[in-house]
């Protein structure tokens, strides 16, 4: 199995990570109400990550601080319209990279940071949770004992009739033996597929109890050494009491990012700034005290300097060259300064965060590359977010059509010929505007070439090609291309 990540469990059950190879230091999550389905603390619910609440602990157990856990969610997101085609793997695992990469970038008070953790932490195997005997520990296959991870080996996906990772938007575990059952689990509803079998989450629980009860020796599998194994697995068919203590932490291989954890949301802050909600008890929150005239200035005072916050926030995001583009109440939350000797409410400290909510384009130009950023999912398909984009970009939807194109050769200022692409009115997007630069693929195949949009009339659309390498065979044909448009922005789209 090509890039299965290394195990982060083995040798410390207690905790998610081992101390071998981190220092010491170990890393729990932070339990919630004993009640709920969730057994940890939730600090945020998105479509793309879930924020759990985690803390570092020392040799002796005790706490030495928190952190907020960011974690790919297990669920596909699915497109928001019909539209919106479902985010494949292979583009979710370049948004997930490319927040790592922008958080090693850029360092400013008031962007969230990254915390140092064990590099276990972050990328790992699969981790369940067992309610009753308090222990992490990575999923295995119940017919082979061997750990299960994302299958990311297109061979193996193709024999079993499945598609390539890069191009599914589906995740499956296997086992990674090429002796072992042709069995894949993944979230949701379990199917055959020939001789393929793809079960879901209770058929793997269940099937543990072949472990459980068999002379196979798994390490990783807590059960089969377990006082409460026949307690959780009596026996007989269907549902066992072990699905109420099982808990997938993240039923796919852990991709995650630990951050600082903020003292509270936005919205939470600027309401407590403005008033609205009452001072924690033995704390000083104003400094005009009882006065409410001087009071309503100081809560202006504190709500500019919030802004003031979030605008070098984007200034030093900027200074790297790539724009937020995802700047909204959602997008920032609070910190606590925590000096003392100010009253509570002038502690505050803003900063940005979700980094990765733009999204690179590339395109041939004659000197290299030309890295475009364009508003990502997270922003674009977010109802609240899109409403903080400029009218120009929220109009773009990142489009690719498909359509007939006519290429004609003209004379340029310079006594040379220039590639000139026409397209008639009835195949160009709405959103399309004169500058708007897109990438011209031909459906025959060949070589993708980058133009730029000159002007959009009654008649249609007519872009000129900035490099005619590799498409001169072009002039005087129709013929059908894919045309993927982009908008160039800079640092001043936010």
């Amino acid at each position: 199995m090509q890039g299965r990540p290394s195990a982060a469990v083995v040798g410390s059950r207690s905790t998610l990570v081992s101390p071998a190879g981190s220092g010491g230091l170990r890393a729990r999550l932070v339990r919630g109400a004993g009640s709920a389905a969730e057994p940890f603390v939730v600090v945020h619910e998105g479509r793309y990550a879930r924020i759990l609440l985690a803390e570092l602990v020392g040799d002796d157990g005790v706490a030495q601080s928190r952190f907020a856990w960011k974690l790919r969610v297990d669920r596909a997101p699915v497109g928001t319209s019909s539209a919106r085609t479902p985010p494949t793997n292979a583009e979710l695992d370049r948004q997930w990279q490319l927040e790592r990469d922008e958080l090693l970038r850029v360092h400013s008070p008031h962007v969230v940071a990254s915390v140092a953790v064990p590099a276990a932490l972050t990328q790992s195997l699969p981790v369940f949770y067992c309610r009753r005997a308090a222990c992490y520990f990575h999923p295995v296959c119940p017919d082979t004992g061997a750990p299960l991870s994302v299958c990311r080996d297109d061979a193996v996906l193709q024999a079993a009739g499945l598609p390539p990772y890069a191009a599914d938007t589906v995740r499956y575990l296997h086992h990674g033996r090429a002796d072992g059952p042709p069995t894949f689990y993944r979230i949701g509803e379990a199917e055959q597929r020939g001789a393929t079998r793809i079960a879901d989450l209770p058929a793997l629980i269940r099937g543990w109890a072949r472990i459980a009860h068999g002379d196979q020796p798994s390490p990783e599998l807590p059960c089969q050494t377990c006082e409460h194994r026949a307690t959780c697995y009596p026996g007989g068919d269907g549902e066992v009491p072990a699905e109420r203590e099982l808990h997938a932490v993240s039923f796919y291989d852990v991709d995650s990012i630990a951050l600082e954890l903020a003292a509270t949301d936005f919205d939470t802050a600027i309401t407590r700034l403005g008033g609205g909600l009452p001072p924690e008890r033995g704390t000083r929150s104003w400094m005009a005290g009882g006065d409410v005239r001087g009071r309503a200035l100081e809560a202006l005072r504190l709500k500019l300097a919030a802004f003031a916050d979030v605008c070098r926030g984007v200034r030093d995001v900027h200074d790297g060259g790539r724009p937020h583009l995802g700047i909204s109440p959602a997008n920032i939350v609070a910190f606590d300064c925590d000096a003392s000797s100010l009253p509570a409410n002038w502690r505050m400290r803003f900063a940005l965060t979700d980094l990765g909510g733009a999204r690179p384009v590339r395109l041939p130009s004659p000197g290299g590359d030309e890295v475009l950023w364009q508003p990502g999912r997270q922003v674009s398909e977010d109802e609240v977010s899109r409403r903080f984009l400029s009218p120009t970009l929220r109009a773009l939807e990142g489009g690719s059509v498909t359509m007939s194109v006519a290429c004609r050769s003209l004379p340029d200022v310079d006594g040379g010929s220039q590639l000139v692409i026409d397209v008639h009115r009835a195949g160009v997007p709405s959103f399309v505007l004169p500058g708007d630069l897109l990438l011209v693929q031909p459906s025959e195949g060949g070589a993708t070439v980058s133009a730029r949009v000159d002007e959009v009339v009654a008649k249609g659309l007519q872009a000129t090609v900035r490099d005619a390498g590799g498409a001169e065979r072009w002039a005087g044909r129709t013929f059908d291309a894919r045309l993927s448009f982009a908008r160039r922005s800079g640092p001043s789209a936010d």
